[in-house]
C-alpha cells in the first residue's frame, strides 16, 4: 500500500503477519506461553502428588466429579 503525503514522498506501510506460516517454532512458543505454563503446573502437581501421596492428583475422581 502506497500513499503520498503532502511532501511529495512516498511511504511504505509495513505488510500485516497475519497467519503467515512461515512463522518460527519460538514465536508459538511465545504464543501460547500461558498454556504452557499452565500444562508446566499441571505436570508439577501431579508429580508432586504422586511422591507424597502415592496417588494420582489430575484424574482423582473427586476432582474430576468437582469439575
Amino acid at each position: 500500500m502506497t500513499s503520498t503525503s503532502s511532501s511529495g514522498g512516498t511511504h511504505v506501510a509495513p505488510q500485516a503477519d497475519h497467519g503467515d506460516p512461515a512463522r518460527t517454532w519460538i514465536a508459538r512458543i511465545a504464543d501460547g506461553r500461558a498454556w504452557l505454563f499452565l500444562a508446566g503446573l499441571i505436570i508439577c502437581f501431579e508429580v508432586w502428588s504422586r511422591l507424597a501421596f502415592g496417588a494420582t492428583f489430575v484424574l482423582n475422581p473427586f476432582n474430576v466429579q468437582s469439575i
